[in-house]
C-alpha cells in the first residue's frame, strides 16, 4: 500500500480456522480479532461480514514460503482460499510472509505464562498468528515510508 490511511485486516489461514487480525485507521497498531472455522464457507461469510464492518482498505494474507521463497503446498492452498474470497469482496487482497507467525504466538502465549496448546483449541494463536502478521507488514510499511522520505 502507498500512504493510503485505514484499518487493515490480516488472515492467517489454516486448514481448520482462519485468525482474523485487524490495525487501526492510522496502522499504527492492531490486534488479534477472532477466530473463524473455516469448513463449509463459514469463513469466508464471516469475513464479508467483518469488510463490510470495518471498511478494511486491504486484506494481507499470510502465505508460507519455502527456503528459496517460493511457493508451497500449503501457500496454493491458501491462495486458493483466497481467490474464492476476492469474488465476495470488493478490498484489495496481498500476500506477506508468515514465517512463524503461529510459532512466535504460541512462544509470546508461553512468556504470559498461557497453554499454548489450550489456546490452539479455542482459536487464540490463529488469531494471535494473524496480530504477528500484520504487525510485521505494518513494520515493513513503516521501513518502507521511510526510505521514501
Amino acid at each position: 500500500m502507498n500512504d493510503q490511511k485505514g484499518c487493515i485486516l490480516a488472515l492467517d489461514v489454516g486448514d481448520k480456522r482462519v485468525g482474523v487480525a485487524i490495525s487501526d485507521k492510522l496502522q499504527k497498531t492492531c490486534r488479534p480479532l477472532v477466530t473463524l472455522k473455516k469448513p463449509s464457507g463459514e469463513a469466508e461469510r464471516k469475513i464479508k461480514e467483518l469488510v463490510d464492518e470495518h471498511s478494511p482498505i486491504c486484506i494481507v494474507v499470510g502465505i508460507p514460503t519455502n527456503e528459496k521463497g517460493g511457493m508451497t503446498y500449503q501457500g496454493e492452498k491458501i491462495k486458493k482460499f483466497c481467490h474464492r474470497l476476492e469474488k465476495r469482496l470488493d478490498v484489495p487482497i496481498m500476500y506477506f510472509d508468515e514465517y512463524l507467525s503461529s510459532e512466535e504466538a504460541k512462544q509470546r502465549l508461553k512468556i504470559e505464562g498461557k497453554n499454548a496448546i489450550d489456546h490452539r483449541k479455542t482459536g487464540v494463536i490463529d488469531a494471535l498468528a494473524a496480530s504477528i502478521i500484520l504487525e510485521r507488514y505494518l513494520s515493513f510499511l513503516q521501513s518502507k515510508s521511510r526510505e521514501q522520505d
